[in-house]
C-alpha cells in the first residue's frame, strides 16, 4: 500500500496521472519500466479508510476480487509504515494483522514493510536517531514487527530518493519468485466465504473493540 511520495519516485519517467495518491479508493494498476523489466504494481485502498463508504470488508473485497478475478500471482507486498509515529496505532496493528493473515506465515518473505517520511529534520531537530530507535522498537516487539521478521519479511528504509523507494521491487525481482497467498488459497481452492478466512478474523476483532468504545 504504497504512499503517493513512494510511488511518485518509482513512477518519476510517467505522467502524474498515472501516480498513486493516498486518498486512492479504488484498485489501480500502474506499469512502469525499471531496468527494462516491465513492473506492474498494483495501488490498493488503505484499511481503516476515514470514509465510511469504505469499510474494511469492502476494501478487502475489492484486494481479493482484483486478484482473483485476474488470476494475479503476486511477487510481494509492500506494506508503509510511517516512522514518525513513535507506536503502531489499534488500526495499524489491526491493518497488519490482515496483511498477514491475508499472505500467510509461509509467504512472509514476499511481505517487505518499509518505513517512510524519514524526514530527519523537524522543527530544527535531527530525528535520525529518534527514528532508528522507533523501528528498534518495531522490530523487537512482538505485538509488532517480531514475528514477521523471524518469519522471513524484509524491512526497508524508503525516503524521498527514487533508489530507495524501488528497493523493494529490486528484492522482489532479485528473488524471482511467485506467491500464492493465503486468501486465495481459502477462496479459490477451498471455497470459502470471505468472511471465513483468516484475514477476516482481525476485521471482525476490530469492529468489535470500536462497538465495545461506543
Amino acid at each position: 500500500m504504497p504512499s503517493s511520495d513512494q510511488v511518485r519516485q518509482c513512477l518519476s519517467n510517467l505522467p502524474a496521472r498515472l501516480t498513486y495518491h493516498l486518498d486512492t479508493q479504488n484498485i489501480t494498476p500502474v506499469f512502469f519500466t525499471h531496468k527494462t523489466r516491465t513492473i506492474h504494481m498494483i495501488d490498493t485502498p488503505g484499511f481503516n479508510n476515514p470514509n465510511p463508504t469504505y469499510s474494511d470488508e469492502s476494501i478487502l473485497t475489492q484486494i481479493t476480487n482484483h486478484v482473483i478475478t485476474n488470476q494475479i500471482r503476486l511477487s510481494g507486498i509492500i506494506y508503509l509504515h510511517n516512522i514518525s509515529n513513535p507506536h503502531m496505532s489499534d488500526a495499524a496493528e489491526s491493518n497488519l494483522a490482515v496483511i498477514r493473515k491475508m499472505c500467510g506465515e509461509s509467504t512472509l518473505p514476499a511481505l517487505a514493510l518499509a518505513t517512510t517520511f524519514w524526514d530527519v529534520w523537524q522543527d530544527g531537530k535531527d530525528r535520525i536517531d529518534e527514528y532508528n530507535k522507533h523501528k528498534e522498537q518495531l522490530k523487537s516487539d512482538p505485538r509488532f514487527w517480531k514475528g514477521l521478521v523471524n518469519g522471513g519479511c524484509q524491512i526497508f528504509d524508503c525516503d524521498d530518493g527514487r533508489s530507495t523507494a524501488l528497493a523493494p521491487v529490486e528484492y522482489f525481482l532479485e528473488r524471482n519468485q511467485t506467491v500464492w497467498l493465503d486468501i486465495q488459497e481459502e477462496l479459490v481452492n477451498r471455497k470459502l466465504p470471505l468472511v471465513e478466512t483468516g484475514a477476516y478474523i482481525p476485521i471482525l476483532g476490530a469492529r468489535k473493540r470500536e462497538l465495545e468504545r461506543e
